[in-house]
């Protein structure tokens, strides 16, 4: 079985769901400044990239993301082209998915 990461690579400026803010990279310590390593802080809503929303998110008291099962995420898939937009701001509905189920037919 053929395995693809569809992952997105967390940036500041990336798509964000409606009135959400994106990822922020605070530097904390820099070699140019005379710090022994490059350290930042990242802050990011649950939102942001790709993620999964586990049942606790619609469900008080309900699972949370470590209780799913792993083939609930791993699975057959189709890919499908989108442009992205700065932010999903406007979007009449939820944004589709960027890879769906792929069905059998």
């Amino acid at each position: 079985m053929k395995v693809h990461d569809v992952s997105l690579v967390m940036r500041a400026g990336m798509p964000t769901w409606p009135g959400e803010d994106g990822p922020r990279m605070t530097p904390l310590r820099r070699i140019a400044k005379g710090d022994s390593a490059n350290v930042s802080i990242v802050t990011f809503g649950n939102h942001t990239g790709t993620h999964v929303d586990p049942p606790v998110h619609f469900i008080e008291g309900a699972a949370s993301v470590e209780h799913l099962p792993l083939n609930a995420l791993v699975g057959p898939c189709r890919g499908c082209q989108r442009s992205m937009r700065k932010t999903l701001a406007g979007a009449p509905s939820p944004p589709s998915n960027l890879i769906a189920p792929h069905a059998s037919s």
